[in-house]
């Protein structure tokens, strides 16, 4: 009984070590894409470019419009928008599908001031692109 058991371990043993190997799925890639194997090389998620925000204003309603150029990356899923306020810590704002290049923010609040990035990122895997440069907009006390 002893015996079969040993058996049983040796052969489960390699196959859980393999899978911990296989198991990618937190790594974090700065850059890379998959060409096809196991490795990483090639392509990068791209930042896009041309950040801007602008100030909008509707019957007294204040938000903010995030404008950005697109990411060349052929392996990105979405934008993430991240904002500071008031020259605190970015958080994470919206998700923005791959494809689109603006978003509105309307949850902003007078005399303010704003900050964003956004970067590209991959579903189903921690990559992210480096930070498209910021852009800041301080919102106006009165919203006429």
């Amino acid at each position: 009984m002893r015996r079969r058991a040993w058996i049983r371990l040796l052969v489960v043993l390699p196959l859980l070590a393999a899978l911990a190997v296989l198991d990618v799925s937190d790594a974090v890639f700065t850059g890379g894409t998959s060409n096809g194997g196991s490795s990483f090389e090639g392509d990068t998620l791209a930042p896009p470019s041309g950040v801007t925000v602008t100030h909008q204003c509707l019957l007294s309603i204040q938000s903010v419009k995030v404008d950005w150029t697109a990411s060349p990356s052929t392996w990105a899923t979405h934008y993430r928008v991240l904002r500071a306020v008031n020259g605190g810590a970015y958080a994470s704002v919206a998700t923005v599908s791959y494809g689109t290049d603006t978003w509105t923010d309307s949850g902003v609040s007078a005399s303010t001031t704003y900050t964003y990035r956004v970067r590209t990122e991959r579903t189903g895997w921690t990559w992210t692109s480096v930070e498209a440069q910021s852009a800041d907009v301080t919102t106006p006390a009165l919203c006429l």
